[in-house]
């Protein structure tokens, strides 16, 4: 017997042992399920909100992620809480972390993303789109009408 010529200077493994194999595809298992675990997690703490000035979706973190800091101003942000006494407060602050808005999608959410928080803009743009498929539908219908005739079998009378 000689090594096949495909292999030069690289060795034959050994094939593994049960205890081996059930050891590797349990890892394979819980890297994957993991994976899934911290994509959920970063769908649970980012909102996908449509920007009317830049006209595109941005992600913001909505402040469940403990790993925050910096901050940028942005208009419209308000703090509430309780003080020690147990008062209600509130006051304008527009100071959001620089690590809470992010123009593109969180890298470890893969191929997968988040469904748009529902505003007036996204509906708009859902209705947008159902109508310019209607257009798109009703203009492939009449270049198919225009294109084949409809003819009738003379021996079994239907059509074809």
């Amino acid at each position: 017997w000689h090594k096949p010529y495909c292999l030069k200077s690289e060795e034959l493994v050994p094939l593994p042992t049960p205890d081996f194999a059930a050891r590797k595809i349990q890892g394979m298992y819980r890297t994957f399920h993991a994976l899934h675990l911290v994509r959920y997690r970063c769908i649970l703490s980012y909102d996908k909100i449509w920007s009317r000035e830049e006209q595109r979706f941005y992600y913001f973190n909505n402040g469940t992620s403990l790993l925050l800091h910096g901050g940028i101003e942005v208009p419209n942000i308000e703090l509430v809480g309780v003080d020690d006494h147990g008062h209600k407060w509130s006051k304008p602050c527009g100071l959001v972390k620089i690590d809470q808005v992010l123009w593109d999608k969180p890298k470890m959410m893969g191929t997968h993303d988040i469904r748009p928080m529902w505003t007036e803009d996204v509906a708009a743009m859902r209705i947008q789109g159902m109508w310019k498929l209607h257009e798109a539908r009703a203009f492939i219908r009449s270049i198919v009408r225009g294109a084949f005739q409809q003819k009738t079998d003379p021996l079994s009378g239907k059509h074809f």
